[in-house]
């Protein structure tokens, strides 16, 4: 049986007959030399970069350029085998917030992979649409990742939309305490108060949404208040 002391000196043999022979820059290149790249297919991590880059210059671009890279990551998205690249184009659509990737940007919170869906309730998060407060409220509510819930509830406190305390009660109620700690704090964000306890926001809560504590509606109101 060969030594390693045997293989080095093949190996070394190997070298100098290759030198000799035809000089250093004739070497032929090694298997593992070759760089790991498919003819035609761009590397996952070239990808990320162009996405990335599109995120940083979607607030220079025009509204017919906004509709363009909408289109093209339409396209790719439904074709994306790689759930983080699906994720990444999630966020990517986040800032060219146009009516199409908003429609693509609703199918992404029902995505079979959870980091899509994470990157989905902080795209909502983000965009000042009315639609954003219900979709959050529906998939903290709906989806049956823990996780997922946490970003809901992280992105309706991001919406600064008053609104979002009502989506944001049964979160209070869920027997996760992270899950109640993250309510407390986007209900602060929502809000603008800090009632401090899970007790007390509940109490708040249930207050804003009864009727005696809501202000009248103007046909509503008696004669004699005029």
């Amino acid at each position: 049986m060969p030594t390693v002391a045997h293989r080095a000196c093949r190996l070394s043999a190997w070298g100098l007959i290759v030198v000799l022979a035809g000089g250093c820059a004739n070497i032929p290149p090694m298997p593992w030399d070759e760089p790991d790249v498919v003819p035609g297919i761009v590397p996952p991590g070239e990808r990320v970069a162009e996405l990335r880059k599109l995120r940083a210059d979607a607030g220079r671009a025009s509204a017919e350029h906004k509709e363009l890279v909408v289109a093209g990551l339409a396209e790719q998205i439904v074709q994306e085998t790689d759930a983080s690249l699906r994720a990444e184009i999630v966020r990517t659509l986040a800032v060219y917030p146009t009516d199409q990737s908003k429609r693509i940007l609703r199918h992404a919170l029902e995505d079979v992979d959870r980091h899509v869906r994470i990157a989905a309730c902080e795209a909502w998060g983000k965009i000042p649409h009315p639609e954003a407060v219900s979709l959050l409220g529906e998939t903290l509510q709906a989806d049956t990742d823990i996780d997922v819930r946490l970003a809901a509830a992280k992105a309706l406190g991001r919406t600064r939309d008053s609104q979002a305390a009502a989506a944001l009660a049964p979160a209070l109620a869920d027997a996760d305490p992270a899950m109640q700690y993250r309510a407390t704090l986007s209900l602060r964000q929502v809000t603008g108060k800090n009632f401090g306890t899970i007790a007390a926001w509940r109490q708040y809560l249930h207050q804003a949404n009864t009727p005696e504590s809501r202000p009248a509606a103007v046909a509503d109101r008696p004669w004699d208040a005029y």
